[in-house]
């Protein structure tokens, strides 16, 4: 399956207006970008953790240290739509996250972060580069742990 489809399917919920809807679009649209980023890391065979639950900072942590002000920015975006989908799953008092306006901004923000990362992965020798980096850093990591 395409990630991608989970923006579609969030800017859907998010049109419906329901509490439950929106909450469940910040949730998609956050695991939609997640997905695109690691297909791509894992079909450059990055060492990432065995456990996905365990991949959500590590994600992070490997685009904002990749050396790219692009990649850094992409990270930043998911690490902030992390944020939201953990308020809008485990904040039943936070009412922001049950708002369609909420909801559809969040939905823009992982969009545009797939095309910001979608543009970026497209040059093979800026890609390249960077992936050797990524994977330098997370070998570092590694041995640290």
């Amino acid at each position: 399956m395409n990630p991608r489809e989970f923006c579609k399917i969030a800017g859907r919920f998010a049109a419906q207006g329901e509490p439950a809807a929106c909450r469940s679009a910040i949730s998609r649209a956050y695991y939609s970008l997640f997905h695109v980023i690691l297909e791509f890391l894992l079909s450059r065979n990055v060492p990432l953790p065995k456990k996905r639950a365990e991949c959500h900072e590590k994600l992070y942590q490997l685009l904002y240290n990749s050396g790219s002000d692009i990649l850094r920015t992409v990270g930043s975006e998911l690490n902030d739509l992390r944020s939201r989908r953990n308020d809008a799953d485990y904040r039943m008092d936070d009412k922001d996250v049950e708002s369609p306006k909420t909801a559809r901004a969040m939905v823009d923000r992982a969009d545009r972060a797939i095309a910001r990362f979608d543009d970026f992965v497209q040059d093979q020798v800026k890609i390249d580069s960077v992936v050797q980096g990524i994977k330098q850093y997370a070998s570092i990591i590694q041995r640290l742990l």
